[in-house]
């Protein structure tokens, strides 16, 4: 027998192995590894004895297991074993709390000092890496069995990830290769621990905020992995999910049950093994219907620490104080369900479509799959079936009812209609998604539960909690003195800083005022969905990168809706405005290097050092031109139609040009370097667009621009019929028109010499046709210095020509231009045409600037956003709902909570279509009052005059 002692100690062999387990002594709990099908090993524990002891476990043999001759230890002390984890003869258990303790059952048996020996959760992972959660430190460690220490010394921590965005009473769970973080705010979060990248996220059911403490949950996976079993201490709730999805499919509330294991029936169907403490027994559960559970007699559980059950339905269990395998329960058939449909969507019909939809176990499951099996069916027969209209309107409007109900069941659902809304778009039921849009465009977080102070208007966040590696944290720290390195950047952060400190303290006043939070009704549809699937870097790069809904909104409509513009300020807030200004970081060195080239003189710069700068204004041209390049391959006509791309192509080739020009003859021509340095600066304007004060103006000259285009193709052509009419009229048809005789010195004219002037445009801007046109111009402007060399009575065809053109075009056209252009100009002075244009500047970066990894990173792109807006906006938005001043085409849906949390009754008449007919009713009463009034008092006059007619 050997005594396990710390690691600082000497482990001491005592005895021989016993003769029976722990020496006769009762065994209290027994310990299966964390993958027993690939890891068929199980420890004993008993405290009577203070010992561990080791078995070797075939799985799949019946009958008693042969104990490990090999592991038989003494404990130091006495323990209290809580949540043990075993793998490959390494145990760890929690004691006094959150402390860890780790055993090394291999060899002579020792505890393992660990690193960070404090932990909310801990696991292994197959890859042979031991994995802890600690919440109070915010860290996730892995720990390797590569490096697992010899005696004595440390355990260390080869790798390391900081937790962000967590909440104080967050509870974090390992199950396998997966790691769940149920957080207070109202989700369960999920990671694959291997590759460290989010997979889904799961809505809590039911109270949340109210009913929440450490240790109140338990998680269970089932064998394939597709469905959750999340389990609620507090209020006895089972609460079942799809993992593929994450939608709620079903819950089961019953007292003093709680879950042992999914396990696999002899027809292969699973179900949810739940025991109840106080009576020992068993009960088996279909998880999507869990009314219909089934007890299970035959199966009495004394101690649950004695028995296991895997998912393969074999039982380990304490017999006689042995560790025996037997075949697990006999479990009833389950009901079959609509996987035997096959994606067929022949085989429904209405009343199995209905039946379905109005079950709502049943939706959760396989609402989805109805709409994508009529999507699909639609996509290969076309618009015309009947069916798969019934099957969509369906499915929308169960979702739409259950909002109505305030059953926040509806949350789970929002994925069913959301991931299929570009697909419906592009299939002719637009009306359908804007009614979608619309209904749920101020939809209220279902965990707000009060409001709230706030210094912002609009503030977008995702609540999910995300890692980020040591590495990251030291990439960016090199980067940060990278830019700080150099005497410049220090003198230019300092001022910045210092201004920002008198801006802050002197000039900006930011009052608090109550908000509300609202969620974003399009779950994982601000994400990139393919998860690495038919990815091709070459495609990636050169061709169409794969986008997103969000990506091809381009309609100022959708940003008068609070949903997406939250989306605009989280997306710029999280990555948008980091990638934004390193842009222009980097366009700004192109610029100052290309300008410093072509501007100073030879005696401020050397040759070799212009060549320098030209260098680099090249690759730094080139590189940004790249990105244009990817635009016109992704989308040609949307990249031609474009004006900002325009001057973002030029910007980039003329200086190229140029530079390369230089490099290999010299000198360019001067008017080639003129325009490169003007396109260098008008972009460099360019990027002030993006801050709200600078992008309302930029929206205003381009959307009046588009708006006014066809008058000014009007108006060119009519400038081009008065330039021709006026070139036919004024050209100079004989060249000796104008001739000069020369003067003798004592002031006689000499005929005999004639000095004739040849005409050119100079003299004469009607000689040629595009000089004409300038004239035209000239007159526009109010200068007719062309037409000084005739004179109007002289010339009356052209004096008509003239006042036709001033008068048309001057006066009436140029008049009538301006009235457009301030028509215009109220049109585009809107705050959404500023997010429209931001909207565009975040697609290209995500399209474009960012890489295939980056677009899949969960803290820029989570599954929900939500957002805070003032009291005082929504109650106006409200308001002006019920007193039907806004312009939705369907009303949105407002909630009673939403109501009582911002104090507005709802208003009494709820049909608008009976007020506006009562209203209707009354004038026509009034009108019809007022005719009766007029017809008695006619009636009156007219017996007044017959009574004044007969007096007399």
């Amino acid at each position: 027998m050997n005594c396990i002692r710390n690691a600082t100690e000497t482990a001491i062999k005592i005895s021989d192995f016993p003769t029976q387990p722990h020496n006769g002594k009762k065994i209290d709990e027994l310990i299966v590894s964390q993958y027993v099908d690939d890891d068929p090993y199980a420890v004993t524990y008993s405290k009577e004895d203070n010992s561990i002891h080791g078995w070797l476990v075939n799985i799949e043999e019946n009958g008693q297991q042969r104990p490990d001759v090999n592991v038989y230890f003494k404990l130091d002390a006495p323990y209290d074993i809580i949540s043990p984890v075993l793998y490959k003869k390494i145990l760890v258990f929690y004691y006094n709390n959150y402390f860890l303790k780790v055993i090394d059952l291999s060899g002579e048996g020792q505890f393992l000092q660990l690193e960070y020996d404090w932990g909310n959760s801990v696991g292994f992972l197959p890859n042979d890496n031991l994995i802890v959660v600690s919440s109070e430190r915010h860290h996730i460690y892995r720990y390797s069995f590569i490096h697992k220490p010899t005696y004595k010394n440390l355990w260390k921590c080869y790798q390391a990830h900081d937790i962000k965005r967590m909440c104080g009473r967050d509870e974090w769970f390992i199950y396998q290769t997966k790691l769940f973080h149920i957080n207070c705010k109202g989700f369960v979060a999920q990671w694959n621990l291997l590759k460290m990248t989010f997979e889904m996220q799961y809505n809590l059911v039911g109270d949340v905020n109210n009913h929440y403490d450490r240790g109140h949950y338990g998680i269970m996976i089932n064998k394939n992995q597709t469905s959750l079993a999340l389990y609620n201490r507090y209020s006895g709730s089972v609460d079942i999910y799809l993992m593929e999805t994450g939608i709620h499919v079903s819950r089961y509330v019953a007292e003093n049950y709680i879950p042992v294991e999914f396990v696999t029936s002899k027809d292969g169907s699973e179900g949810l093994l739940i025991f109840n403490d106080d009576y020992r027994q068993c009960r088996f559960l279909d998880p999507f219907h869990p009314s219909e559970e089934v007890d299970i007699s035959t199966c009495v559980i004394e101690n649950p620490k004695n028995i296991l059950i895997t998912k393969s339905n074999k039982t380990l269990y304490i017999k006689e104080n042995n560790v025996w395998v037997t075949d697990g329960l006999t479990l009833p058939t389950l009901p079959a369900n609509l996987e035997n449909f096959d994606n067929d969507f022949s085989k429904f019909d209405k009343e199995l479509i209905l039946s379905i939809i109005n079950d709502t176990v049943e939706f959760s499951k396989y609402g989805s799959k109805i709409l994508q099996m009529a999507i699909n069916e639609i996509s290969s027969v076309g618009n015309s079936n009947e069916m798969c209209k019934y099957a969509i309107q369906l499915v929308f409007d169960k979702i739409i009812e259950l909002m109505e109900t305030e059953n926040y069941h509806y949350m789970a659902l929002l994925p069913i209609i959301s991931l299929k809304l570009p697909e419906l778009c592009d299939h002719h039921y637009s009306s359908l998604v804007m009614k979608y849009i619309l209904f749920t465009s101020i939809l209220l977080d279902p965990y707000c539960l009060s409001v709230k102070n706030s210094t912002t208007s609009l503030y977008a966040y995702s609540k999910m909690a995300y890692f980020k590696t040591m590495a990251e944290s030291l990439v960016l720290l090199l980067v940060l003195l990278f830019f700080v390195i150099s005497i410049p950047y220090i003198i230019l952060a300092i001022f910045t800083l210092f201004i920002w400190f008198l801006y802050k303290k002197f000039i900006l006043i930011r009052e608090e005022t109550l908000t509300v939070s609202f969620i974003v009704p399009f779950p994982q549809i601000c994400k990139y969905q393919d998860k690495g699937k038919d990815y091709n870097p070459w495609n990636e790069m050169l061709c169409k990168p794969k986008s997103i809904l969000f990506c091809n909104i381009d309609s100022n409509n959708f940003y008068q809706w609070w949903n997406f513009a939250a989306i605009i300020d989280f997306k710029w807030k999280t990555f948008g405005m980091l990638y934004y200004f390193l842009i222009w970081f980097f366009y700004t060195i192109f610029f100052i290097c290309f300008a410093l080239a072509t501007t100073l003189d030879q005696n401020l710069i050397s040759n070799f050092n212009r060549k320098i700068l030209f260098i680099l204004s090249i690759l730094l041209g080139l590189l940004h031109l790249s990105f244009e390049i990817r635009q016109f391959l992704w989308k040609s006509r949307i990249y031609v139609r474009d004006p900002w791309n325009l001057f973002d192509l030029g910007a980039y080739s003329l200086p190229i040009i140029t530079s390369i020009y230089w490099l290999i003859n010299e000198k360019p021509p001067l008017w080639i370097i003129a325009f490169s340095n003007l396109l260098l600066n008008f972009k460099f304007m360019l990027f002030f667009r993006v801050f709200q004060s600078f992008g309302k103006y930029f929206a205003i000259i381009i959307g009046v621009a588009k708006e006014v285009f066809p008058f000014l193709i009007v108006l060119f052509l009519i400038i081009i019929g008065f330039a021709h009419a006026f070139f036919i009229l004024l050209r100079s048809i004989d060249p000796d028109l104008t001739k000069y005789n020369s003067i003798n010195s004592n002031g006689v004219i000499n005929s005999a010499y004639t000095l004739v002037q040849i005409p050119d445009s100079n003299t004469n801007m009607f000689n040629k046709f595009s000089t004409s046109l300038l004239a035209m111009y000239l007159f526009l402007t109010g200068d007719p210095g062309s037409l000084s060399s005739w004179s109007y009575v002289e010339q009356p065809t052209m004096t008509l020509l003239f006042f036709l053109f001033t008068f048309s075009t001057v006066i009436y056209l140029m008049n009538l231009f301006i009235g457009l252009l301030n028509m215009a100009i109220v049109n585009y002075n809107k705050h959404e045409e500023f997010l429209l244009l931001k909207a565009q500047i975040i697609m290209e970066i995500e399209l474009f600037y960012m890489s295939y990894s980056q677009r899949r990173h969960d803290k820029w792109f989570p599954d929900w956003i939500y957002y805070d807006m003032p009291v005082d906006e929504v109650r106006k938005l409200i308001n002006a709902i019920d007193d039907h001043r806004t312009e939705f085409h369907s009303l949105p849906f407002i909630s009673k909570r939403l109501r009582e949390l911002v104090g507005i009754i709802e208003p009494t008449v709820k049909d608008y279509h009976e007020l506006k007919q009562a209203n209707s009713e009354l004038k026509q009463a009034n009108n019809e009052l007022k005719q009766q009034i007029k017809d008695i008092q006619e009636l009156l006059n007219n017996l007044v005059k017959n009574l004044n007619a007969s007096n007399k």
